[in-house]
């Protein structure tokens, strides 16, 4: 992630409050500048403040009306772009680094509330007694049902000593009970690497600084003891994060031509190559990406698949191919705000709106959606005449949303494989490719 530093914002509010002293007094003249001047219309936006603060029902703070206007501009640009607050901003800048202060837990949006996907060894939520599948419902008696995750995080997280109550579903029960948890330093470690027989398998979580030498060490680590077949490199989960580590581990499997570039509207286009050296080019590579490889996740799977250096296994990811620079404020806010986009070795978009293809599809559920299952039934009719136009009703129906799919992180990888339908096709298709 870039970071840039900027008075802009200050001195936009600073105009914004100011400009509302002289509201109602317009003439021609300055109407005639409104239609020359794109910030003309920043005066409408100081009128509307200025009636806020002095009508409303409830008071409202001058810096409070501001920032919700900067989130409101934010919100209508795209998904990605958005006003961080100055503990926003820390909080940001202290994931990239490995470290923050909260509860320690992985955990996915899903409609009952936040459910935990993997428990940090060693940490404050597992010392409580917090499990994999938990849902996760309240905070300090606030509901989480719905909330955003930035919003949950925003819960969880908090200075190292502070308690925080939080109230779970576990299965099998049907009441909601409330656990204590601790907050404490959290150091993520990002990898696990683990040997499947001769292949080498190694999951990244998040792609934060010292991620491409941790999943280099485990590599070599790993082919040193003999897992020297192929490689299994899993990416199912991880939203992304510091694309100079996506670079360093697309380049631990390409010896030369582009990695990655960036285009943008007033941005010249920069490139990332590759260089010699890293994993032998005639050793297979599996991918695995799901609906939660996002980002920095999609750089590297676009690169290796675009290249022909890997092949992917899973569903489809997220679809995020977007670069973001942090413009940091005095306040020690930022915005983040969506500056060009991700391009493959070909110079095709990373990530167009449905993402990464897989190039062999393995759903970990192999149950059909409602949708799926009426498609496949009209397909089965005998008389193409209705059947074609059955499919047309169906082609008009809302899709389904697939279910999110769960992978058991919490059981090491050589003893989930029963139940990793993802992780079992991508090993049975290293061993297909060592076959004479």
């Amino acid at each position: 992630m870039k970071r840039m530093r900027t008075a802009t914002a200050t001195m936009l509010v600073a105009g914004l409050m100011g400009s509302g002293l002289f509201l109602g007094s317009a003439t021609g003249s300055w109407a005639a500048d409104r239609a020359t001047d794109p910030y003309a219309s920043l005066d409408t936006l100081a009128q509307a403040i200025t009636i806020i603060e002095s009508r409303y029902v409830d008071d409202v703070a001058p810096d409070d009306l501001v920032t919700a206007a900067i989130r409101g501009m934010t919100a209508d640009l795209d998904p990605h772009t958005r006003w961080l607050t100055p503990e926003e901003t820390r909080r940001l800048m202290s994931s990239t680094e490995g470290s923050y202060e909260g509860v320690g837990l992985e955990t996915s949006i899903v409609p009952e509330g936040v459910r935990i996907e993997r428990v940090f060894a060693g940490g404050p939520s597992e010392r409580a007694g917090l499990l994999a599948g938990d849902i996760m419902v309240s905070a300090d008696g606030i509901s989480l049902v719905n909330m955003p995750d930035p919003a949950v995080t925003e819960l969880l997280h908090g200075p190292r000593g502070e308690p925080v109550d939080i109230g779970i579903l576990r299965e099998g029960t049907e009441d909601v009970q409330v656990i204590q948890v601790i907050r404490d330093r959290i150091v993520t470690d990002p990898v696990e690497a683990a040997a499947l027989g001769d292949v080498a398998y190694v999951r990244l979580m998040h792609f934060q600084k010292g991620s491409g030498e941790a999943v280099t060490e485990a590599l070599m680590g790993l082919r040193a003891e003999g897992a020297t077949a192929g490689v299994i490199l899993d990416l199912r989960d991880n939203p992304g994060g510091v694309l100079d580590e996506a670079v360093i581990i697309a380049d631990l499997f390409l010896d030369d031509g582009p990695i990655v570039s960036t285009r943008g509207r007033t941005e010249s286009e920069e490139v990332h190559s590759a260089t010699p050296g890293g994993i032998p080019a005639d050793v297979p590579v599996v991918v695995l990406i799901n609906g939660m490889s996002a980002s920095a996740s999609e750089i590297v799977a676009g690169a290796l698949q675009d290249t022909g250096r890997a092949t992917l296994v899973g569903v489809d990811s997220y679809g995020k191919g977007s670069v973001q620079v942090l413009f940091e404020t005095r306040d020690g806010g930022a915005l983040k705000l969506t500056t060009s986009l991700y391009y493959t070795p070909s110079g095709t978009p990373v990530a167009a709106e449905v993402g990464r293809l897989a190039d062999i599809p393995v759903r970990m559920d192999d149950s059909l959606s409602a949708l799926q299952a009426l498609r496949q039934a009209v397909q089965e009719q005998s008389d193409a005449t209705e059947r074609a136009r059955l499919l047309e009703l169906v082609d008009a129906l809302d899709p389904d949303d697939l279910p999110r799919e769960f992978v058991p992180w919490d059981i090491a990888p050589a003893d989930r494989l029963d139940q990793d339908r993802q992780l079992s096709a991508a090993l049975a298709h290293l061993r297909a490719s060592e076959a004479p």
